[in-house]
């Protein structure tokens, strides 16, 4: 048997032979010189240092600046609070106003005072790294309550030193007209946005003066406010309002709405608002009423010497408006809801009554449910008068009566009243009631409001002309 030496060329067969792997170690992937070496691992050194510092400086350095002092992170809430305090209570705000002077204020004359527990709360849900610069203090921002007004005060006071007073605008209405007037800015020193710059300031107990600056005063009430104020009114009256007077309908026009308008500025809050006028509506009611009455005249039947009658006055019956209050309160509720609406007053019907007398070449008729005075002469109607008859309390006499004094001028005494010179006296009974003149009522009770103690009051130059037309024995016949 002779023995064959076999050489192999290519690769070794995957089932018979020994497999050999090739060897790839660290230096031989990157063949890294030993000062490389010596360099990657002060680097990961370094790496590892800067890491532990990092953490150990983030989880157990980690501090708050409050004022002046520093307090760790992990420091308790109650020596959160104790720290915050003690700040607080040594701070004083400085500001420097234009003129280089320097004043110190304490928290409680800005009316900012310290809440500590929402401080606490708040610096507790803040930030606890402070990445690379853990060795820098985190600022601790002071949560505080403010009191607007003694903010606002202390501001204007200590805060601000006007140069050129600022001129509001203004709006009003008069006679349904809207005039507006132009704003006009000032000048003043002080702090730009004031509250805010405070509030910012005094929160991180900065030491730092502040310094007043020229700025632009600017007016309580501005274009803008007058501008929504207009535009409001506007609005109002443009509504379309119905007034149902029984079969009639009346529709205020946007001139008689803007009449009921006016405008008042809150001086707390400076802004305007537009209100409505119950006096105004009152007005126009009572004259819409006025328009749509009609005072009933009793028909007058005069019996003759023969006995036979004749009509000295034509009755005509009455149209009283009622309703008119809820009417005016349901207005002055709904004009400023942007809405249209409609109110509702009452008409009724009053039936003229009839009246008896005799033929009196002149005679006078006074009807204390009117307020009316009528004057006969030769059977008819030649003046009528409004009057003030007896109020419900001393209500004027009910029948037939006839002058029987006259005098120029008075004074008038009674239980409960000492009246001086009463003008143009004719008694018709005697207890004292007369026509005489009025001089101490208005105008508007004539023929409206009953007033007297029982007598029937005139405008003085009407009691003049019934004291000069009626003589002494002229019948004076008094009814409802």
């Amino acid at each position: 048997m002779s023995s064959q030496t076999h050489s192999h060329t290519g690769t070794a067969s995957p089932i018979t032979g020994n497999l050999r792997l090739p060897h790839f170690s660290f230096a031989w992937r990157f063949h890294l010189s030993r000062h490389a070496r010596i360099a990657a691992a002060i680097c990961m050194c370094f790496v590892i240092a800067f890491c532990a510092v990092w953490t150990y400086g983030n989880l157990r350095l980690l501090s708050y600046q409050i004022g002046d002092q520093r307090l760790r992170v992990g420091a308790s809430d109650v020596q959160l609070e104790q720290s915050i305090n003690q700040a607080v209570a040594g701070y004083k705000l400085q500001i420097t106003n234009h003129e280089g002077s320097t004043k110190s204020y304490s928290l409680a004359d800005t009316g900012l005072t310290l809440d500590e527990k929402a401080t606490v709360k708040s610096l507790r849900h803040g930030p606890k790294l402070n990445p690379l610069v853990w060795w820098k203090p985190i600022p601790a921002q002071l949560v505080l309550k403010v009191d607007q007004t003694k903010l606002a005060n202390f501001i204007a006071d200590k805060a601000t030193v006007i140069t050129a007073e600022p001129t509001n605008a203004s709006i009003k209405i008069s006679n349904g007209k809207v005039t507006i007037t132009k704003e006009k800015q000032g000048t003043e020193y002080g702090l730009s946005d004031a509250a805010n710059t405070l509030q910012k300031h005094i929160g991180t107990l900065d030491k730092q003066a502040l310094a007043m600056v020229e700025i632009p005063a600017n007016p309580a009430i501005t274009d803008a406010d007058t501008a929504a104020a207009a535009a409001k009114i506007k609005s109002i009256t443009k509504e379309k309002i119905t007034i149902k007077i029984g079969n009639k309908t009346v529709t205020p026009t946007s001139k008689d709405i803007s009449k009921w308008l006016g405008v008042k500025t809150d001086t707390k809050t400076n802004k305007i608002n537009v209100v409505v006028s119950t006096g105004a509506i009152n007005n126009y009611f009572t004259n819409l009423a006025y328009a749509n009455s009609q005072v009933h005249r009793d028909k007058v039947i005069v019996t003759l010497a023969n006995g036979l009658t004749s009509v000295a006055s034509d009755g005509e019956d009455g149209m009283y408006v009622t309703n008119q209050a809820p009417a005016e309160y349901a207005v002055k509720k709904n004009l400023q809801n942007g809405k249209n609406f409609a109110v509702k007053l009452d008409a009724n019907l009053i039936p003229y009554n009839t009246v008896t007398a005799a033929d009196w070449p002149k005679w006078i008729e006074v009807n204390v449910t009117t307020q009316r005075e009528y004057v006969y002469q030769n059977g008819k109607t030649i003046r009528t008068f409004l009057i003030t008859s007896g109020k419900p309390s001393t209500p004027s006499p009910i029948g037939t009566f006839y002058i029987w004094e006259k005098v120029q001028l008075q004074t008038m005494i009674g239980a409960d009243y000492v009246q001086p010179d009463v003008p143009w006296i004719s008694y018709f009974d005697h207890r004292g009631d007369a026509i005489h003149g009025n001089y101490w009522r208005p105008p508007s009770v004539f023929g409206n409001v009953a007033t007297s103690h029982g007598c029937v009051g005139m405008t003085v130059s009407d009691a003049l002309w019934v004291y000069n037309w009626a003589p002494i024995g002229t019948p004076v016949v008094i009814h409802f």
